[in-house]
């Protein structure tokens, strides 16, 4: 059945860990940050963290944000391209800048 590390304690995971948990309500509460959005971002900075080479865990997490953004503020097909570049550059920066300690401590 493949490893399942992933679904039980990575991206795919449905459940969050108490720090992830005072972060989700931080970015919720303090920083006004819609729910979903705070959510992706922490499973992208775990993921950036565990996997960083995860390329395709990566690839789904920016199409979920693209999806999510273009549906809530009715970008055309275009625009949704450009914010997709976008976001791939940006993540693709994160996970280039990463310290090496934080990847190999996983």
């Amino acid at each position: 059945m493949g490893n399942r590390n992933a679904r039980k304690h990575g991206f795919y995971s449905n459940s969050l860990d108490v720090s992830e948990l005072c972060g989700f309500w931080n970015s919720v509460n303090l920083n006004s940050v819609e729910p979903e959005i705070a959510v992706l971002n922490i499973k992208l900075r775990s993921l950036l963290r565990v996997a960083p080479d995860n390329r395709r865990v990566l690839g789904e997490a920016v199409k979920l944000l693209v999806k999510w953004y273009s549906v809530k503020y009715g970008l055309d097909k275009t625009d949704s391209l450009y914010l997709k570049k976008v976001i791939n550059g940006v993540v693709e920066n994160a996970s280039l800048q990463l310290p090496e300690d934080i990847v190999r401590e996983h």
